[in-house]
């Protein structure tokens, strides 16, 4: 027995057809069959590579899809996380900081009153003694006081 010679274009006219069928069936039959041929020929003229090939599975879009968004997804929440921890750690940093300075400020304020106080006490008694020593010199010279007594005051009143 020999083999039957596979369908082409040259010896398609020639191919089986179903005697019962009509002849649109017929027709739309082996416009089909020409269809089917070309595509067969087309693959064996130009074969398609495996990359080719899986490029064209629908699952392998999804998975590729899946892969791109978790491992971009990853990165940028990492980035956010770590830029919004940064952010607080500024935060936590200025606002102690500012802790810090507020206390110098009061320590500092503090210590200025403290001095402020010091010297108006200081002047206080320094005026004082003053006033002290001229009453006395003036109460000295309103009574006609020995000349030893005057010039003693006028010497603490020069002093003072």
């Amino acid at each position: 027995m020999s083999d039957p010679s596979p369908l082409n274009e040259r010896n398609f006219e020639s191919a089986p057809v179903d005697k019962g069928a009509s002849a649109l069936d017929q027709t739309i039959s082996v416009e089909l069959l020409r269809a089917r041929i070309r595509e067969v020929s087309k693959e064996l003229e130009h074969p398609q590579s495996g990359l080719e090939k899986l490029s064209k599975n629908p699952l392998v879009g999804i998975v590729v899809g899946f892969l791109l968004t978790w491992g971009i997804g990853t990165i940028l929440t990492n980035n956010y996380k770590e830029a919004r921890e940064a952010s607080e750690r500024k935060t936590q940093i200025s606002e102690r900081n500012a802790r810090e300075a507020s206390e110098k400020d009061k320590q500092t304020a503090e210590k200025r009153r403290e001095l402020n106080i010091r010297g108006v006490d200081e002047l206080s008694r320094i005026i004082y003694d003053r006033r002290t020593a001229t009453m006395m010199l003036s109460s000295s010279l309103l009574r006609n006081a020995p000349l030893a007594e005057r010039n003693g005051r006028l010497t603490m009143t020069l002093l003072s």
